[in-house]
């Protein structure tokens, strides 16, 4: 499938209400989202892409908005003069006004093109009922205030509304200062704004090492996706190089083995319940730090650089932490003033801080509620109804399962390669096998201890597997039906008589097939799936 049609389809499935979705001969694919109508250009000999959004009389009557041509002008000519992430325009056509919001970006791969396309729509969408909220208070009210603050308020307004509904449930972590705390609001206001997401609070730790590791536990046991951290807590939530999650520092501090000299008395305190004099521990807590410190910038991966962003108030942007910061990581954002005690900041900065830096690494932002079971049973039906009442144009090309990765609705097509269940050339081939479809639907959505199961046995097969000298009928797989522990055993006739009643053998031509001609073992996934769901219920299956 070509860019144009995936953009074609992605318009299709994302769920903003678009409809009547038209692709011209010229590269230009045009829609209708809610009452706006729109298109995207594609130009694939300059790899660039343009959108538009526009409002029309009709939508601008609708919202009980009077406008006229010269007022239309004058609005546009403020948008673009306070607005700078997308560019407007003032449209005339029988002489009824238009109002166009334009965003154009150059791509250079088809994902990447596919993520600024949904990037942009995004924002179009937030600025245009921005837009409409400026132009009635602009032309009903005969009043014009601080145009600046107006459209500023009104885009984070509709940018907080719309993260809160589409952003998906995160696990955070809070990281505060080692010797104050600093975050306790910025943390309920959190738990109050995004109530979908759970918040968690890392233990602090003087001992330097304890705390890192500390925090490495922290974020694999709860699966964490964001890190916000404020002044020391920041030394050792920047770096956290073992493990992919992003980071907000607030003020961080690159060096704080002199602040732990200052802290004496904790540090002594903290010694009472360890089997070390009160010397000796703060001796080794401050060396240790300033090992650290000295090591702290020699292994930072350019992602980790991508999935970090900085905060610091406005005093401190010049300071040593600032420079580093700068140098490290790259620009540095400003805080507000009384910025912790102001739920502004929280709901216009830190939130929609937290919603780009997740989808940098997530470009699937929209995806339905669809439960796997109601996904397992619409997939069943949709074979078999295919059976049943076959395409004609099936029986002569290839037809494909295709599952759209934004909405999961599931149709049969012809020639989609892009979510495959089993590829046939004849309808009479396609069979719904409770296996496929299980695994299918545990490919759309994963249960994470199905996958940790799998990954166990292919570990511990792996040096029998690539073993040529070894038939894959006498590789014996044992799973213990107590505790799922694994063993590899070679079968003979002593250990198929000695089966003990609390575990199951599987050779591994139950899952694996060697193919001579490419001397290769293929694992099948659709068989290990099978094999896991038999020990880990999965609800849906």
């Amino acid at each position: 499938m070509n860019l144009f049609d995936n953009i074609e389809l992605l318009i299709s499935s994302l769920p903003y209400n678009i409809s009547s979705v038209k692709a011209w001969y010229d590269g230009t694919i045009t829609f209708k989202m809610s009452e706006f109508l729109g298109d995207v250009v594609l130009d694939v000999v300059c790899s660039e892409m343009r959108l538009s959004l526009c409002i029309d009389e009709d939508t601008f009557k609708d919202r009980f908005i009077n406008v006229t041509n010269e007022g239309l002008i004058y609005l546009t000519n403020e948008l673009n003069t306070n607005v700078d992430t997308v560019s407007f325009s003032a449209l005339s056509e029988d002489n009824s006004p238009c109002l166009c919001l334009k965003k154009s970006f150059n791509y250079a791969t088809r994902d990447e093109a596919i993520r600024f396309l949904i990037q942009g729509l995004t924002l179009l969408k937030r600025i245009v009922e921005a837009t409409l909220s400026v132009a009635y208070s602009f032309f009903d009210d005969k009043y014009i205030p601080d145009f600046y603050e107006l459209i500023t308020t009104e885009i984070n307004k509709t940018t907080f509304d719309s993260i809160v509904q589409t952003l998906p449930p995160l696990n955070i972590l809070i990281v505060d200062d080692l010797f104050s705390k600093k975050l306790t609001s910025v943390k309920l206001q959190l738990m109050t704004r995004l109530s979908k997401c759970k918040i968690y609070e890392a233990k602090k730790e003087l001992n330097p090492y304890a705390m890192l590791n500390s925090l490495e536990y922290e974020i694999r046991k709860h699966n964490i996706d964001v890190v916000i951290a404020y002044g020391s807590g920041c030394f050792f939530a920047h770096q956290l190089n073992g493990v992919h999650v992003h980071k907000i520092l607030l003020n961080p501090k690159f060096y704080i083995s002199e602040e732990l000299q200052m802290h004496e008395a904790v540090i002594n305190a903290d010694s009472s319940d360890l089997p070390y004099d009160i010397d000796t521990y703060r001796h080794f807590t401050i060396e240790t730090c300033q090992q650290m410190e000295d090591r702290q910038f020699m292994n930072i991966s350019s992602d980790n650089i991508d999935n970090t962003v900085g905060y610091f108030d406005l005093d401190k942007c010049s300071s040593k932490n600032g420079e580093i910061f700068n140098s490290v990581y790259g620009p540095i954002n400003t805080l507000s003033e009384n910025w912790l005690e102001d739920d502004g900041f929280t709901r216009f900065e830190l939130i929609p801080t937290i919603e780009r830096l997740y989808y940098k690494s997530n470009c699937q932002p929209f995806s339905s509620n669809i439960t796997r079971a109601e996904f397992a049973e619409c997939l069943r039906t949709v074979v078999n109804d295919h059976i049943a009442y076959p395409r004609p144009c099936a029986y002569n090309e290839c037809a494909y399962i295709h599952v759209s990765p934004y909405t999961h609705d599931i149709i049969v097509e012809s020639g989609y390669r892009a979510a495959l269940l089993e590829r046939m050339n004849r309808d009479g081939d396609i069979v719904p096998n409770e296996d496929v479809i299980k695994f299918f639907t545990l490919q759309r959505i994963p249960d994470k201890r199905v996958s940790d199961f799998i990954e166990r046995i292919l570990m511990v097969t792996d040096p029998y597997r690539l073993n040529q000298s070894n038939k894959l009928t006498d590789i014996l797989l044992a799973i213990d039906k107590t505790d799922l522990s694994m063993t590899v055993r070679i079968k003979d006739n002593a250990i198929t008589m000695c089966r003990s009643k609390n575990e199951d053998i599987y050779p591994l031509s139950r899952f694996v097939k060697r193919y001579a001609r490419h001397k290769i073992a293929e694992v099948s996934m659709v068989n290990l799936t099978a094999i896991a769901l038999k020990y880990i219920p999965v609800e849906g299956l």
